[in-house]
C-alpha cells in the first residue's frame, strides 16, 4: 500500500540557483578525478572537504585534516577555458557520489569559489553542486599544479622514448 499526500504551496524555483553563464569551464577524466578525490578525502576524513585549484592545464586536488595531515594530487586537465585560474572546494562524498562509476570526460562549469558549479557527463546526467566555504590560504596552488603537471609530462615522455628490452 502506498499513501500519497499532495503538499500545499508552490514548488521552489530551483532554476534560479543555476547561473545563466559561467566564467570557467574545466574538462577532466572522471577516473583521474575519482582517484585524486579519494586520496584527498583520506586526509580530510574529519571535515570531508576537498579543494580543487587549477591553472594552465593542470589541477591540484587536495585535502587536509587535523589528525592525518595533508594530501595533494596533481594531474593534467583535458581542457580549461575562460578565466585561466580557479579554485573551489566541495564535500568529498558529494563529488565521489557524482563521479561514481562514470568513465570518460566530465565537464565542470563554475564562476567563483562561492557560486554553484555544474557537472555534466556524456551519459546525460548532470548535477548542480554547492561549494564548501573555506579559507584558501594556499596562494599559488594553480602554478604549483602547472609545475607538477610538467614533471608528470616529462616522466611520461621519457618512459615512452625508453627502449623496450
Amino acid at each position: 500500500t502506498v499513501f500519497v499526500r499532495l503538499g500545499d504551496g508552490t514548488f521552489p524555483n530551483f532554476e534560479q540557483l543555476i547561473p545563466a553563464s559561467f566564467s570557467r569551464t574545466v574538462v577532466f577524466h572522471a577516473e583521474e578525478m575519482r582517484r585524486a578525490v579519494r586520496q584527498a578525502a583520506l586526509a580530510a576524513a574529519d571535515n570531508k572537504i576537498v579543494r580543487l585549484a587549477w591553472a594552465e592545464g593542470a589541477i591540484t586536488v587536495s585535502g587536509r585534516g587535523d589528525e592525518v595531515g595533508k594530501s595533494s594530487v596533481v594531474f593534467k586537465l583535458v581542457t580549461a577555458t575562460g578565466e585561466p585560474e580557479g579554485r573551489v572546494a566541495f564535500n568529498a562524498d558529494y563529488l565521489l557520489g557524482y563521479l561514481g562509476k562514470r568513465d570518460g570526460l566530465v565537464t565542470m562549469r563554475c564562476n567563483d569559489p562561492s557560486s554553484p558549479a555544474v557537472f555534466s557527463h556524456s551519459d546525460g546526467v548532470g548535477v548542480v553542486m554547492m561549494p564548501m566555504f573555506v579559507q584558501h590560504d594556499d596562494k599559488g596552488k594553480g602554478k604549483e599544479a602547472k609545475k607538477e603537471a610538467s614533471k608528470v609530462e616529462a616522466v611520461a615522455e621519457a618512459a615512452a622514448e625508453a627502449p623496450v628490452s
